[in-house]
């Protein structure tokens, strides 16, 4: 006998004394499809998994349909799921959970291994090893769940000053935006805002067309504001190092960008960013203009 169907037996208080077995998936029934319906000359077994569906089955038809398929064989109804069921209006099915089926499987998993095919040990190790992470991630939904319900309040009034800092730091990058004075030809340069939907920061974005594209990031966040520069197509430097230092601007690369080492928090005046990013602009989009 099978250790994974004799395991599933024994959970559910059934004899595992079969012979000649054969295995049937997707078994249509009148009104339905039963989940995996196994035969023996002893039996007939019908299985329905529920991992995460709700159990809205016709039960009564599933039924009914292994009674009149036994012809006088025992039947062996089961609901195999993440939690036990209450099977009183269920036409005679019993629920086994995937906690006692495994637990069943790893005691009686000794009297087999020896004479166990490893390919197929293997792949139900790994099945046991899928449906407990699921479980586990169930249960960690479950305490998320009461954990927002007893702070309910708290995380509302935190929900709300989150939206007041992203219209905040939305609100200076638009300030910001109207108070960069440059002079660059038609088409050089490209201004937009960005910020990614869950992220608490925001950026005001200028990209300028050379023969390399250059990104300039003003970048605000609770922790103030910081400008990089980088090469926002190919990630490559050395051409843009290049262009900084024939203009003078020695900025330090940190995590892959040119960052300046000006330092601006976050209540700073916004003409005194402006400043400095419009004298930064400047510097390389006239290094750009003079090469094109």
């Amino acid at each position: 006998m099978d250790l994974a169907l004799s395991s599933l037996l024994e959970c559910a208080g059934y004899s595992s004394d079969m012979s000649n077995i054969s295995i049937e998936r997707e078994v249509y029934t009148r009104h339905g499809r039963i989940d995996l319906v196994i035969n023996s000359d002893e039996c007939i077994i019908a299985i329905e998994n529920k991992v995460f569906h709700a159990i809205l089955n016709d039960f009564g038809d599933y039924s009914k349909y292994i009674n009149r398929e036994a012809k006088g064989r025992n039947t062996v109804l089961l609901i195999l799921g993440m939690s036990k069921v209450d099977c009183s209006k269920y036409s005679g099915f019993t629920s086994v959970t995937y906690n006692e089926y495994f637990a069943a499987i790893k005691t009686n998993i000794g009297r087999y291994i020896t004479n166990s095919n490893n390919k197929y040990l293997i792949l139900l190790l790994e099945f046991m090893k899928t449906i407990e992470h699921l479980i586990e991630g169930t249960t960690m939904d479950k305490e998320l769940a009461l954990f927002f319900k007893d702070n309910l309040q708290a995380i509302n009034a935190f929900m709300d000053a989150y939206d007041v800092m992203r219209n905040e730091m939305r609100n200076k990058v638009s300030q910001l935006s109207q108070n960069i004075n440059i002079d660059a030809p038609e088409g050089l340069v490209k201004q937009k805002f960005y910020r990614e939907q869950r992220d608490l920061y925001d950026v005001l974005v200028h990209d300028i067309t050379a023969d390399f594209p250059i990104a300039i990031d003003c970048t605000i966040s609770p922790e103030g504001w910081a400008i990089t520069i980088f090469d926002r197509k190919s990630g490559n430097m050395d051409k843009l190092d290049d262009l900084l230092k024939e203009i003078e601007i020695t900025y330090p690369l940190v995590n892959g960008r040119f960052k300046a080492d000006v330092q601006y928090g976050f209540d700073a005046q916004i003409e005194t960013v402006a400043e400095t990013l419009s004298s930064l602009l400047s510097k390389i989009i006239a290094k750009v203009s003079k090469e094109q």
